[in-house]
């Protein structure tokens, strides 16, 4: 019969010794409306996050760095 040879993409998926780097830093598009500005979550994020409805966010805003901080 021969060898049989498993397929490159099985291996890599059971390779542990392969370390995949989380994505931290995400680029998104704010929505500007009239009266306000929305700015989206990322999809992988969203499924990181066990958001609740009328879940209370806490905003920081670093007026040196321009940077908007949330925090859950």
């Amino acid at each position: 019969m021969g060898k049989e040879i498993v397929p490159k993409d099985i291996v890599k998926e059971l390779n542990v010794l392969d370390i995949e780097e989380e994505k931290t830093d995400f680029e998104i598009t704010a929505v500007v409306e009239e009266h306000q500005v929305k700015l989206p979550v990322p999809k992988e994020l969203r499924k990181e996050i066990d958001f609740q409805k009328s879940q209370k966010v806490k905003v920081h805003y670093d007026k040196k760095k321009s940077q908007i901080i949330y925090s859950l």
